[in-house]
């Protein structure tokens, strides 16, 4: 009697444990969650993991939507690539659906990737994870004015200067999603 007193007071407390850890880790989680899958970008042959932020969920058609912060706010955070002007040829997404089991890449350091002799200069976005529709990109200058309006197509600017790309994916499926944005930095140089 005594050791079956003493086995449910251990497992009382680590259930708490495991109860206590979930809720003050302070990440909320949602069943699209599991569908949230990892963006990187890969310029002159470097690959960078760019970091999301949650804009909303939607479960069962019923949505929920975050406070979002100015972008001002958060541009040294924001992974940079450096291009040359005369460099720019193509950019291209790719989509790769995946299990479960797929890694998410790890986040690099913040630095720029620059130009190498004979470094291959396309850019790419890849996605790796189950998208709901498909990604969209809107480009602002460097007054965050907004230079290419939301569109699939990623059309990078030519001229030198200073760009913020917001890429906006929806994770998961039609009533079971997590909508998050994603930003870099591309500055143009001659």
């Amino acid at each position: 009697m005594k050791k079956a007193a003493v086995f449910f007071a251990f497992l009382i407390v680590v259930i708490g444990a495991i109860y206590f850890r979930n809720s003050a880790s302070g990440e909320e989680k949602a069943p699209g969650d599991k569908y949230i899958g990892a963006v990187s970008v890969t310029l002159y042959e470097e690959q960078t993991a760019i970091p999301g932020k949650i804009v909303s969920r939607c479960y069962l058609e019923k949505q929920e939507m975050y406070e979002q912060n100015q972008m001002v706010t958060f541009t040294d955070t924001m992974p940079r690539f450096t291009q040359l002007a005369e460099d720019f040829t193509t950019a291209t997404t790719t989509t790769t659906t995946t299990t479960k089991t797929e890694t998410k890449p790890q986040s690099g350091d913040q630095e720029s990737a620059t130009p190498e002799e004979g470094a291959v200069s396309d850019l790419e976005v890849k996605y790796v994870g189950e998208l709901f529709g498909a990604p969209t990109y809107t480009i602002y200058d460097s007054k965050f004015k907004v230079q290419v309006e939301p569109q699939e197509r990623l059309e990078l600017p030519t001229e030198p200067g200073l760009y913020y790309v917001e890429s906006d994916v929806k994770w998961g499926k039609k009533k079971n999603y997590t909508q998050m944005k994603y930003y870099f930095i591309i500055e143009v140089i001659q």
